[in-house]
Parts: structure tokens; C-alpha cells; sequence
């Protein structure tokens, strides 16, 4: 994951986990930070009219308010 995302992306995330569930920090490192396609986006861009954004940040917060929005339900079995 160091190899693959920019240290500025790193420090949004670090910002976040410290604010964040531990459930949904969870979740947001298992199912983006470890897939390989979080990986093939290392270093694209995308252009939003005259913003230049990199693709991980934009999946990073796009991720994080999907995940906030959800709800940690405990179940004891």
C-alpha cells in the first residue's frame, strides 16, 4: 500500500481513521486499500473542469461518505 498511494492521500487517510469507526476504517482498507484496483490507480488523474484531482483521492472520498453512511450493527451469536 506504501508503494501504491501518495503521501498525501496517506495523510487524508490517516486524518480520517483517527475521526472513523474502527469498523468502517476497517472496511475501507480491506476492500480499497488491498485490491489491485486501488493499486492500477496509482498516479491517474482525472480532470473535473479545471480541477486536477488524483483518482485515488477521488475514490477515497467518495468511499468514505459511502462508508460513513452505513450503520455498525453488533450481533452477539
Amino acid at each position: 500500500m506504501l508503494r501504491t498511494t501518495p503521501p498525501e492521500i496517506l495523510a487524508e487517510l490517516v486524518q480520517w481513521r483517527k475521526r472513523a469507526h474502527f469498523i468502517h476504517a476497517n472496511a475501507f482498507a480491506q476492500y480499497y486499500l488491498l485490491c489491485e484496483e486501488w493499486q492500477a490507480l496509482t498516479g491517474a488523474r482525472i480532470d473535473i473542469g479545471p480541477i486536477q484531482c488524483l483518482c485515488q483521492m477521488a475514490v477515497l472520498n467518495q468511499a468514505k461518505a459511502l462508508i460513513q453512511q452505513s450503520e455498525v450493527t453488533w450481533a452477539h451469536f
